[in-house]
């Protein structure tokens, strides 16, 4: 389901009921779900909230794929590191040099063991950097479109501002000021500040993505070179002697 879907049953007048059964919200991110609730409690217009709403969930959407296919890149660059020992040590048995007989000896099995904690803690640290890079943060949009919300439903400034208070600054309470000083229309400032957040924080992600793909060679790098010459060399050299 997407808001605008909802949108277009009751404009068509469908019945509030049956257009949510129609549409199903139940399959939206949580905090849409939330706007829309907000929404039908304070009595704002849906038709408009739902468009505003899907413009929104458009820019959160392009935003999630642009993330994703720049996290594409570290993650490849952490498989190949990791694998590169395994694979070079597989290729030196095909070839012939005797890199399995030579893990059974005690050195190359003591060889091989530091070689494996060398990759599994090159694969935690690796893997830490990833999971606080795609760690849940705060969401400076959040306060913007209640602010809109609540405008759109007619609620004073105490109120709006009263409610934005349980929620992340996203320079919702500067706008009302800047309003208020100058006369300047809030909901076209409201627009404007989406449109630069919303950018604002694709561009940071982006940046963020680019930056983990070359932090994460400092572990890979100083875990998986050792690991790969402990898993080829010594069973290589014992190989050969035995």
């Amino acid at each position: 389901m997407r808001p605008a879907m909802l949108s277009g049953l009751l404009s068509a007048g469908v019945p509030f009921p049956k257009a949510v059964e129609l549409a199903d919200p139940s399959v939206l991110p949580e905090k849409f779900k939330n706007f829309i609730a907000l929404a039908f409690e304070l009595g704002a217009p849906l038709v408009p909230t739902l468009s505003q709403l899907e413009t929104q969930l458009r820019h959160e959407e392009r935003t999630s794929q642009e993330i994703a296919q720049a996290q594409a890149v570290p993650q490849a660059t952490r498989t190949l590191l990791i694998w590169l020992p395994v694979v070079s040590f597989v290729l030196a048995e095909i070839m012939g040099l005797g890199t399995f007989r030579g893990i059974f000896h005690p050195l190359g099995a003591v060889a091989a063991a530091l070689a494996a904690g060398l990759l599994f803690l090159g694969y935690k640290l690796s893997g830490k950097m990833l999971a606080s890079f795609m760690a849940e943060r705060e969401d400076p949009t959040l306060s913007l479109m209640v602010l809109r919300i609540s405008l759109s439903a007619g609620e004073s400034l105490a109120q709006i501002k009263s409610r934005l208070s349980s929620y992340p600054d996203g320079g919702a309470l500067s706008l009302i000021e800047i309003s208020m000083g100058t006369g300047a229309r809030l909901t076209s400032l409201i627009e404007s500040e989406l449109e630069q957040l919303n950018q604002k924080l694709l561009s940071e992600r982006i940046e963020q993505a680019r930056k983990l793909s070359v932090r994460l060679l400092i572990p890979l790098s100083l875990t998986t070179l050792p690991a790969f010459l402990l898993l080829t060399l010594p069973p290589i050299i014992i190989g050969f002697t035995q």
